[in-house]
């Protein structure tokens, strides 16, 4: 197992210390593409290595509602228990084999909490307007920018048995991710989450989109998904940030 995997491993761990924010993460979708590993180092700050799994580098969208949201152990605020996130991520690590995500945008249908984001964590978080309802038609989702003529949709059909991913696999590498980074004034800043591992499905895609990839100035690769996964959900706990050792 090489140091990164290891790293990988470890932040599965639940983090020493009181969370700053508990949500629930449900009906997820996680749609994959192979992308240059060289075009995504060029986007991403210092201290940052595109993280490849068998020589491939990943980038991927990943949409989900967001529930029983509460900072700081307090009460649910009102207006905020129940909003959409479409996020576009890549795979990372840093020069000592920490593994993470990195992040070029979360879109959110929820201004107060795209601003609470931003503040909170230094995400690049985005008001979108997003059409999804689990309770309706929990396999399709679509997102569009106020700045953009074009929605993204995707719609998925869940194939196979439900799992949980098994170290060394694809799936692992693209699933099992408990750190993100940012950078701010050229400072690396690491977020810690944690919940148990995803229970997954294969999925095989209806409609899918590259738009949120133009959104961030990242070119399309005018193929399908190479990989598709959906799970049920996960309740998680957010840690604050902390310096990250590039």
């Amino acid at each position: 197992m090489d140091q990164a995997r290891l790293s990988s491993t470890a932040s599965r761990q639940r983090p020493a210390g009181r969370s700053i924010l508990t949500q629930s993460w449900d009906n997820l979708f996680f749609y994959h593409w192979e992308y240059d590993a060289h075009e995504i180092q060029k986007r991403l700050p210092a201290g940052l290595i595109v993280d490849t799994f068998q020589g491939k580098a990943y980038l991927s969208i990943v949409g989900f509602r967001m529930s029983a949201i509460r900072l700081f152990g307090l009460p649910a605020v009102p207006g905020l228990s129940e909003l959409n996130e479409l996020n576009v991520r890549t795979y990372v690590r840093t020069a000592d084999g920490t593994s993470g995500i990195y992040f070029f945008s979360l879109d959110c249908d929820h201004w107060i909490a795209v601003k609470i984001a931003q503040l909170a964590f230094g995400l690049n978080y985005q008001s979108a307007k997003i059409n999804f309802n689990p309770k309706e038609n929990p396999e399709r989702f679509s997102c569009s920018r106020k700045k953009s003529k074009s929605v993204a949709t995707f719609a998925w059909e869940p194939t196979g048995h439900s799992t949980t991913a098994a170290d060394g696999t694809i799936e692992f590498f693209l699933l099992e991710r408990y750190i993100f980074f940012t950078s701010k004034n050229n400072r690396l800043t690491m977020g810690r989450v944690h919940h148990e591992p995803y229970v997954f499905t294969s999925a095989i895609a209806r409609e899918w989109s590259e738009a949120p990839f133009e959104w961030n100035q990242l070119l399309p690769t005018g193929m399908a998904p190479n990989l598709i996964h959906v799970a049920h959900g996960v309740s998680i706990e957010a840690f604050p940030p902390s310096p990250a050792h590039a």
